[in-house]
């Protein structure tokens, strides 16, 4: 996040219906397979795969690299964030952390740390609206288990 022109380190809270693919995503190899994550409860729960977060590097003309994304942050007229992951909105909650004592640091392979500053803000990600697929979908299916009916 840049405030002000000063880069503002930020950590973030994912709720337990995003998730983030640690894999580089590939159209030609992509298989849309479940994906769970386990919740602060200790209960593994579903993710949609609609609210999974991809990225990918790309070359671009000149020779560089690139980073694309699923995702997009948006920053609205009033001041408000969301989170943009395909089709599915999520808002973002904002917390000053000044006050707490928190740093980011990068591991070598080596074992050295090398610190890349001090963590100033701490967002948390929440659905935006109660109609959301990720709520009713994720959520709920992964609570309830569907059992076979009572016989006599």
């Amino acid at each position: 996040m840049i405030n002000e022109g000063i880069l503002m380190i930020a950590t973030i809270n994912l709720s337990s219906i995003i998730g983030i693919d640690p894999n580089q995503f590939d159209p030609a190899t992509d298989v849309k397979e479940d994906f769970y994550v386990m919740d602060a409860f200790g209960v593994s729960r579903l993710i949609p795969p609609t609210n999974i977060i991809h990225r990918r590097e790309v070359w671009n003309l000149d020779g560089t690299t690139s980073f694309e994304s699923n995702a997009r942050f948006v920053t609205w007229s009033d001041g408000s964030l969301q989170l943009l992951i395909e089709n599915e909105a999520f808002g973002i909650c904002e917390q000053d952390a000044q006050d707490i004592e928190s740093y980011l640091f990068l591991r070598h392979e080596k074992g050295s740390y090398q610190s890349q500053g001090k963590i100033s803000r701490k967002l948390m990600i929440m659905p935006s609206s109660v109609s959301s697929n990720s709520i009713l979908t994720g959520f709920v299916d992964s609570m309830h288990k569907k059992l076979p009916g009572v016989r006599d």
